[in-house]
């Protein structure tokens, strides 16, 4: 198993709020709709790409877990074990660095290399992205730190590369950091 970020559909939920960005320059008087479905898809969006982030998170883990038990797990051993830590919550640094701890990794982000990207900006904007989810979820306007937060189309795009480029890095880094980077792939 080689855990995999997919944001497939995220790209096109990009894709159809841009189409929808056009219409509110072509059709002046659909402009109130549009920018209040255009702020619907916006936040579709960052729900969607901390849920495909969160997904991404659990299957590295496991593939940490297997490799530190020197086998997969499969089926009803599968099932047992992933409920130990199905509710470990959204993808926020901390919850993260808590999952991983159950793997003897005290700060799975300690010495993490994104490139282009230093690891205190790469835990802030994770941090804003799920802070700004979770008032969503709760049906409350986008938040981070108690502040209003626009979820624009450009904002949405940059949580997607930063999500997508850190992926890769974090991957690697947790097989490492489990002193199983030698067999990672």
């Amino acid at each position: 198993m080689t855990a995999t970020i997919r944001l497939e559909k995220v790209e096109d939920l990009i894709e159809a709020r841009k189409r929808f960005w056009l219409f509110e320059e072509k059709l002046p008087e659909l402009i109130t709709n549009l920018k209040r479905e255009g702020r619907s898809v916006n936040e579709a969006g960052v729900v969607m790409i901390s849920a495909a982030f969160q997904s991404f998170v659990e299957d590295v883990f496991l593939e940490c877990s297997f490799k530190l038990f020197g086998r997969d797990l499969v089926g009803l051993e599968l099932k047992k074990y992933r409920k130990t830590w199905s509710r470990w919550g959204n993808p926020n640094s901390e919850n993260i660095i808590l999952l991983f701890r159950r793997l003897d990794i005290d700060d799975v982000f300690s010495g993490l290399n994104i490139q282009g990207i230093e690891r205190e900006d790469f835990i802030k904007q994770l941090n804003a992205l799920n802070s700004v989810r979770n008032s969503i979820a709760h049906g409350n306007p986008p938040t981070h730190n108690g502040r209003p937060i626009a979820v624009n189309l450009s904002r949405l795009e940059k949580w997607k590369v930063l999500i997508d480029r850190a992926s890769r890095a974090f991957r690697f880094h947790a097989l490492h950091s489990s002193g199983l980077g030698m067999s990672a792939k």
